[in-house]
């Protein structure tokens, strides 16, 4: 009986997509903005298509067959933070500030998240014209965003209200370049400053009467900068006095202290070499 020869592995047909994809996404896009509903917006198909087409060929990737409706609705409730803080932007890049409608305005300030810091001009100009209470709302938005970035302006600006002050004293918001009293109040030097004194180390002390100058940062104040956002500030007067009042309360007295010791183990190695 004649063997069998081996069979012959039965070759697999690879499916290829045979629609294409930014054409779907440019057809799903409104039907897919309706459906999470981002027709409160009251754009045209043709403006949910340009914000929404990019992000549903994403979602689609390489998909061999076309998803359904409900896939892509699912995938951007998913990531909607995200999604939404996207369209927010694009919103504002895309349209004129005087023509963002109030349920726009509320859709961006939802969801803008840490785009504020970009668009903040554009932000306050439109809260202005539709609802000046919102300030403040937009105030918390771009400290927060602030926060989730590695450092950020210290202090808050007399004129503008927002913590922006940056470290040559003009507010990156509104402009406003402060007067050196302003922008010590503006970072809370006083308090940060009467702290330092406290802790500092007679070196340190030292250092800054030769060198009146300190930098202050979210939580103190340092002799070094130690970020970029710092504000240096120039001790005056009355600030340097208290600087130099500590300095001599604890700095000279253990100094004379520390003679008077030598003092003493000088004349008793003196009296016991006399009677040698």
């Amino acid at each position: 009986m004649p063997k069998k020869g081996p069979k012959k592995k039965s070759k697999k047909s690879v499916r290829r997509r045979s629609w294409n994809p930014e054409e779907y996404a440019s057809k799903m896009a409104p039907i897919v903005a309706r459906m999470v509903g981002l027709d409160i917006l009251g754009l045209s198909d043709e403006q949910m298509e340009a914000l929404l087409k990019d992000i549903l060929i994403q979602i689609i990737g390489d998909r061999v067959t076309k998803p359904k409706p409900e896939t892509l609705v699912n995938a951007i409730r998913r990531g909607q933070d995200k999604i939404y803080s996207i369209i927010a932007s694009r919103l504002l890049d895309s349209m004129d500030p005087s023509s963002i409608t109030p349920d726009q305005f509320e859709f961006i300030l939802s969801y803008i998240g840490p785009f504020v810091i970009e668009y903040i001009d554009k932000l306050i100009d439109i809260s202005k014209r539709l609802d000046p209470s919102r300030i403040d709302e937009i105030r918390h938005l771009w400290e927060l965003a602030w926060s989730q970035r590695n450092g950020g302006p210290i202090g808050t600006c007399p004129r503008c209200g927002f913590k922006a002050v940056g470290p040559d004293g003009t507010c990156i918001v509104c402009g406003y370049v402060l007067s050196d009293k302003e922008l010590k109040n503006s970072v809370d030097f006083e308090v940060k400053l009467n702290s330092f004194i406290q802790e500092a180390s007679c070196e340190d002390l030292k250092r800054i009467l030769n060198n009146p100058i300190l930098y202050v940062n979210d939580y103190s104040v340092t002799i070094t900068r130690t970020s970029p956002w710092d504000v240096e500030i120039h001790l005056n007067k009355d600030e340097l006095e208290k600087v130099r009042t500590e300095y001599v309360k604890r700095c000279e007295k253990r100094r004379r202290e520390t003679l008077a010791i030598q003092k003493s183990e000088d004349e008793i190695i003196k009296e016991i070499i006399s009677k040698l």
